[in-house]
């Protein structure tokens, strides 16, 4: 996925300054160094230590949480509320989903949600979900 196909799924109605990712594995590395670029500040929020601390001695000016990504309280704090996109990339199709929903109830303009199942992309488009990444093989290994 290139910079200009996220901004494809960012859309352009509003500019995108504020991003915030839950899951740092490979997709969630390689669209905080592509939004970092672009000069898109972003958060990400991983749950395993180990990849946390890879990451912070990786990406520059991304901020990078340790912590559980479905807990609400942590990503109020985190101001949710406040990000102009949110992408669901963890390990768990479900879980990004219900995020990107979630992040939707909190007033976020875009949510995005990373899917292996291609048979969920009929689900999504009756929900509130604006695009939904289809897991490929193409993002950078950290």
């Amino acid at each position: 996925m290139t910079l200009i196909k996220l901004h494809k799924l960012v859309g352009n109605e509003k500019p995108v300054e504020k991003v915030m990712i839950v899951g740092g594995g490979n997709l969630g590395f390689y669209l905080a160094k592509e939004l970092n670029q672009a000069k898109v500040s972003t958060i990400i929020i991983e749950s395993n230590r180990a990849r946390a601390q890879k990451l912070a001695e990786t990406l520059d000016h991304v901020l990078i949480i340790n912590g559980d990504g479905t807990d609400v309280n942590l990503l109020e704090e985190e101001g949710v509320d406040e990000m102009d996109a949110f992408i669901g990339a963890t390990g768990y199709d479900e879980q990004n989903l219900l995020l990107a929903l979630m992040a939707k109830q909190y007033g976020v303009n875009k949510s995005i949600a990373k899917v292996s199942r291609k048979n969920y992309t009929k689900i999504i488009d009756k929900l509130d979900i604006d695009a939904e990444i289809i897991r490929s093989s193409t993002a950078s290994r950290l």
